[in-house]
């Protein structure tokens, strides 16, 4: 009873806004933090990123951190959210076509 309840929430219209703009807000927040707060390059967010990531796709996770420790980010958080946009898009597209 209660699952159903809790997947009825989730699947809300509402809700799912509500994630696309936290996603929308955490998306800017990052950008602002990267490039904005600090207009020098001594110790931003993205320093090294591009190392980093090219280190996780060869599975070389040392050197990936050792690049930058944010490269967490690209191995759980965005992933989870790419998933969930997809899927709200998908819910939202076959709505429109009933």
């Amino acid at each position: 009873m209660r699952l159903k309840k809790l997947k009825k929430i989730i699947n809300d219209n509402d809700f799912e806004n509500a994630r696309l703009i936290i996603y929308l807000i955490l998306f800017i927040t990052f950008i602002y933090l990267a490039y904005f707060n600090q207009f020098t390059c001594s110790g931003c967010a993205l320093c090294g990123m591009t190392r980093a990531v090219k280190s996780l796709l060869v599975l070389n996770f040392k050197s990936a951190f050792e690049f930058n420790n944010n490269v967490w980010i690209f191995c759980f958080i965005i992933p989870f959210i790419v998933i969930d946009i997809v899927i709200i898009i998908k819910r939202r597209c076959l709505k429109n076509e009933k």
